[in-house]
């Protein structure tokens, strides 16, 4: 999945990149008018190779972090369900035992022990809250995810802002990377991560429940 997305994103994320560095209308550096004006004029003096600029990076980023992405959703999802479904049994059995106890005239001072010592298993976890935890699971693994792979993309975004015609020694991951942290040193590859982060976490909280609403009822309708 990570390779399909890094075929069809790279050459976007190019194209984005050179759009958001050049400057107003006049300025020496505003060579595109829009996206497919860029892409084709990218393509035409550099061929295809020119538009997958920063091609091998963006694999780097991509493939890893599709698949850090889903086994962590699986589980902080597993992790989250089986806290709330705990809880819910936790509150049925104390209901349950301090019922017992008012009908026989003693109050039980066993209950709240009893029912901590409920557990209920990931796969038989039941309760309320399953929106809920799709949604603190899909934020906590989009955060984490990006936190994972974020140098990457420091990394990415300098090689598909250079020069068009910088030689290609110049353009390569271990140069620019080197290059980088000599002159600004190794938190540069952070830098922007709290901001990314604190915007994977509701993007990420709203896909999956989002996905999970739509595949629930495309199999009920072929049954």
């Amino acid at each position: 999945a990570g390779l399909v997305q890094a075929l069809v994103i790279c050459p976007q994320e190019h194209v984005k990149c050179r759009l958001q560095i050049q400057h107003g209308k006049g300025s020496p550096d505003n060579l595109y008018k829009g996206p497919a004006q860029a892409a084709k004029s990218i393509v035409q003096q550099h061929g295809v190779a020119g538009l997958y600029r920063g091609w091998w990076i963006t694999c780097w980023r991509e493939i890893p972090a599709f698949g850090a992405y889903f086994a962590c959703y699986d589980i902080f999802k597993d992790k989250i369900n089986a806290y709330f479904a705990n809880r819910k049994s936790e509150q049925e059995l104390m209901t349950l035992n301090d019922t017992a106890a008012m009908a026989s005239g003693v109050v039980s001072t066993s209950s709240s022990q009893d029912a901590s010592a409920v557990f209920v298993p990931p796969a038989m976890a039941h309760h309320d809250h399953t929106w809920i935890s799709s949604a603190l699971a899909g934020g906590l693994t989009g955060a984490l995810t990006w936190a994972m792979v974020y140098p990457f993309d420091v990394i990415k975004t300098q090689i598909q802002t250079m020069p068009l015609t910088e030689e290609s020694s110049k353009r390569r991951i271990t140069a620019v990377t080197q290059r980088l942290i000599e002159k600004y040193g190794w938190q540069h590859l952070f830098r922007g991560l709290t901001i990314t982060c604190l915007r994977a976490f509701p993007v990420n909280g709203i896909i999956f429940p989002v996905y999970e609403y739509t595949l629930m009822h495309l199999c009920a309708l072929e049954y």
